[in-house]
């Protein structure tokens, strides 16, 4: 196989492993009503999950800069953590940190 082939392939799985956790996650925010009190970046969990939602079309469309959002989203004590230990999911939260860890 070719090396920009290969390249080409590599990009394409980790694109779709960012696209499932992204649905993963939405899946996470959606299934009880979070708490953002802690976040200064959210009033509101839906507010949250439009981020998330609008975030996740960016991803789809290959936005490199949508990216770098989520692993800022996801970063240790950013917003989504916080939201996800006040709402009682931060089990579920590290989990999909890890995963996403796992790939960028």
């Amino acid at each position: 196989m070719p090396f920009s082939a290969a390249i080409w392939r590599y990009r394409a799985t980790v694109a779709d492993s960012i696209t499932r956790i992204v649905g993963d996650l939405l899946a996470r925010l959606r299934a009880t009503p979070q708490d953002t009190g802690w976040s200064s970046s959210y009033p509101n969990g839906d507010a949250l999950v439009r981020d998330v939602e609008k975030l996740s079309g960016l991803i789809e469309q290959g936005d490199a800069d949508a990216d770098r959002t989520l692993r800022l989203l996801f970063a240790p004590t950013g917003a989504l953590q916080e939201t996800a230990m006040s709402s009682g999911w931060s089990d579920d939260y590290m989990r999909l940190a890890g995963r996403l860890d796992a790939i960028v």
